[in-house]
């Protein structure tokens, strides 16, 4: 029961299993990156509504969190600044 690569069946149910118990805590939940939003869209029912947050930018994602600004919102300040000016 091996988690990990859902596509090959030998590892599917170990997935199945915990991407399910994510989503069915009662504490809010993130997923992040195309490859586990794949997973989760697979193997969890409804996983659109027992997911708090999808984001398919799995990096961007965790600079988010981490407290970092995103380059595209720097990116965004910066053009303001010289619109304002």
């Amino acid at each position: 029961m091996d988690p990990g690569v859902y596509e090959n069946e030998l590892f599917e149910k170990g997935t199945r299993e915990i991407w399910n118990a994510i989503a069915n805590a009662s504490g809010d939940s993130v997923i992040g990156g195309g490859d586990s939003v794949a997973a989760a869209e697979k193997l969890v029912k409804e996983a659109d509504r027992k997911f708090s947050h999808i984001c398919t930018g799995g990096g961007a994602m965790v600079r988010f969190l981490s407290g970092k600004e995103l380059p595209l919102i720097k990116a965004l300040r910066k053009a303001y600044k010289k619109v304002e000016a």
